[in-house]
């Protein structure tokens, strides 16, 4: 049952006056999520177009509300937790996203691998059971970087679609193993993304040397491994002058930013300004 007070100001939502109709829709909008369930009831009722049309922008508008919400909290929490803030992201594009079912589908991913592996397996032999879960069990597939398919980017895709591209597989493989105590982490090569397998934990030990990387991964390319020299080869082809940092772990918020900039690329190409604007808030909240 709606309340009546909610009822009344809802059905304000027909004023032609602008005046009104900006009074009502800010009191709504401060009402937070709990009113969206009347809204939605109210859209699906009316025969005004015009109303129907603004109780989606109401809605529209409270639900990025809750987006911010959410990345201001991820921020204040220590920015620690990658899954988290790349679900957020999502929400932008997918609001009513269904959140249990993208983290069922990640804890039964990391189970069955966890179920695998022992502390008597090589790193190697650890990184080959993680590509068999994901590769040859799930079937997960990369999609090109360049892809202008924007759903390529987010994190619930990816797990219900078991595709991605470069930026996402490799946040998402780097999440998965840090999550089952295996120390990999992002290097930010420009054109890629790929991993590196650490001695040690560099967040914890300040080891930003390339001599402290067991093997570089690759998950856009089924997880292969491989040395020091593939990625120098790499440069001199695409004529990339060689720098330390594509050889070392990149700083989290590095990789973010790259992450946000390449999706705002995309975003803009496809002329989603209002989804741009959105994004580029959410870029000066989390990143610094």
């Amino acid at each position: 049952m709606i309340n009546k007070s909610i009822e009344a100001q809802i059905k304000l939502l027909e004023d032609p006056d602008k005046s009104i109709y900006t009074l009502i829709r800010n009191q709504l909008i401060e009402r937070g999520v709990e009113i969206v369930p009347a809204l939605e009831q109210e859209w699906s009722v009316s025969d005004f177009p015009l109303v129907q049309e603004r109780i989606e922008s109401i809605i529209h508008e409270i639900q990025f509300n809750q987006i911010v919400s959410q990345a201001e909290l991820w921020v204040s929490k220590g920015r620690q937790n990658w899954f988290e803030i790349l679900l957020i992201i999502s929400r932008l594009y997918y609001q009513n996203l269904d959140e249990d079912k993208i983290k069922t589908e990640f804890i039964a991913l990391r189970k069955e691998i966890w179920l695998e592996i022992n502390d008597n397996l090589t790193a190697f032999e650890k990184i080959q059971m993680v590509n068999h879960v994901l590769f040859k069990q799930h079937h997960f597939s990369r999609q090109p970087i360049n892809s202008q398919d924007k759903s390529s980017y987010f994190l619930s895709e990816l797990l219900l679609q078991k595709k991605g591209n470069d930026l996402s597989m490799g946040l998402f493989y780097q999440f998965l193993c840090q999550s089952l105590d295996m120390p990999v982490y992002a290097v930010n090569l420009p054109g890629n993304l790929i991993l590196s397998y650490m001695n040690s934990n560099p967040e914890l030990s300040g080891l930003q040397n390339p001599i402290d990387v067991i093997f570089y991964i690759n998950p856009a390319n089924g997880g292969g491994v491989f040395g020091m020299e593939e990625i120098t080869k790499y440069l001199d082809k695409h004529k990339i002058k060689t720098s330390p940092e594509y050889f070392v772990p990149s700083p989290n918020n590095t990789l973010l930013k790259r992450y946000i900039d390449d999706l705002i690329a995309v975003l803009k190409h496809a002329n989603d300004n209002e989804k741009v604007l959105e994004l580029e808030k959410i870029r000066q909240i989390i990143c610094f």
